[in-house]
């Protein structure tokens, strides 16, 4: 019996740049504290490990479909059973909607027990809302950095800008 999970997590960054850093992150096996590590396993496919609920975990995935910018699809080919998507739509110029769709076979009773009682759904509430606090600060640090350098910029010739505050003391 398979278990599938649906949620989504509204961020505050270009759906261009919400994509780019899930994709990073996925090669990275960034997207969840559960997981140990992602390592290519040929073209499309990924190794990965992880503990889940102190159950070690292994499987291989493949990407099925990559469509820059709007949708990452996987399903495993060996291991765990697993298969999912990711998708990014654009709610406006520096904000988008991430939807996670997840589907797993548990294996034995205590995986399907998490899964019955919200466990699993609870981790990737968890992991989307991570994500969220990850990209929307680093973005927050990008931006004051941006307006760090627009307020004290330097000229050419080395000298600070007369019409900054930093040189006139306005």
């Amino acid at each position: 019996m398979a278990a599938t999970f649906e949620r989504h997590v509204d961020v505050h960054v270009p759906v261009g740049e919400a994509f780019e850093r899930w994709w990073r992150s996925f090669e990275a096996g960034d997207l969840s504290e559960d997981v140990d590590s992602v390592e290519p396993a040929g073209p499309q496919l990924y190794r990965w490990r992880a503990h889940i609920a102190g159950i070690e975990e292994e499987w291989i995935a493949e990407v099925t479909e990559l469509i820059p910018g709007r949708r990452i699809a996987w399903t495993s080919r060996s291991g765990a059973s697993n298969a999912g998507c990711v998708t990014f739509h654009r709610l406006g110029d520096r904000h988008a909607r991430v939807m996670l769709k997840l589907q797993f076979d548990p294996d034995g009773w205590l995986e399907t027990l998490g899964a019955w009682i919200g466990l699993v759904d609870w981790r990737v509430e968890a992991a989307l809302e991570a994500f969220k606090l990850h990209l929307e600060s680093d973005a927050a640090a990008r931006s004051a950095r941006s307006r760090y350098a627009r307020r004290y910029r330097q000229p050419r010739h080395g000298r600070p800008d007369a019409s900054s505050s930093a040189t006139t003391g306005r």
